[in-house]
């Protein structure tokens, strides 16, 4: 938001402050203490903490709902009073298991339970099935066997320097790329022309046993010989 925006719409008869929430007089001036709920979408992760915080102080009935961008500061907020925050690594995540799930013609109506059982549990499924190489949904007997993990790519690595298509990663080694992060952003579903640079954090899904047998194309350490690569 910006000065202009707030005379434009002030003008139309919105309702609209322009200020530092991040401030108490700022909260009080807009009198957050009567207010019955507070959505926080910023991206300064050391001023959302000061507004939950001093909106929580100001007004301990109010419900506030932050957008975040990392997992990591969901907890936080939360102990500051924030009683929903919504990161959007997590969406990511979701979205990424949605289309895998999709490609693998899970049907629709157990993808949505699937969705609904993540956001449900806080999306601590999901973290723990990312961070452990857990299955990759709890839909019984239709893909317990699957499960995902994130592959960096080493330098000189049989990826390193091959597009997506070239490396043959799904018919030959049945492994799914679902998204590529790089320098700080996620590409969903890269085109098959993608190539693979050194760094490149690979969103890898597939059978768990065969994502074990085939880091190797990835991290570089040995072949499926076991031969230095």
């Amino acid at each position: 938001m910006n000065p202009d925006t707030v005379r434009r719409e002030r003008a139309k008869g919105e309702p609209i402050l322009y200020g530092d929430a991040s401030q108490a007089a700022v909260l009080e001036h807009i009198n957050v203490a009567k207010a019955r709920i507070l959505a926080v979408v910023i991206s300064d992760p050391a001023a959302i903490g000061r507004i939950v915080a001093t909106a929580r102080a100001h007004n301990p009935a109010l419900h506030i709902v932050v957008r975040t961008r990392f997992v990591a500061e969901i907890e936080p907020l939360m102990q500051l009073g924030a009683q929903e925050v919504v990161a959007e690594e997590y969406e990511t995540s979701v979205e990424m298991f949605i289309r895998v799930l999709s490609t693998y013609l899970v049907p629709k109506a157990d993808i949505e339970r699937f969705v609904r059982e993540i956001r449900a549990e806080g999306y601590g499924m999901l973290r723990r099935s990312m961070l452990n190489t857990a299955d990759a949904c709890s839909l019984e007997g239709t893909c317990s066997s699957f499960g995902a993990t994130v592959l960096t790519v080493a330098s000189g690595a049989f990826v390193d320097g091959k597009s997506l298509v070239a490396s043959r990663l799904r018919k030959e080694h049945g492994l799914t790329v679902v998204a590529v992060q790089r320098g700080g952003k996620t590409h969903l579903n890269p085109d098959p022309a993608w190539v693979f640079e050194p760094g490149d954090r690979a969103h890898v899904f597939g059978e768990q046993d065969v994502i074990s047998d085939k880091a190797w194309l990835f991290n570089g350490a040995t072949d499926e010989s076991g031969v230095a690569a």
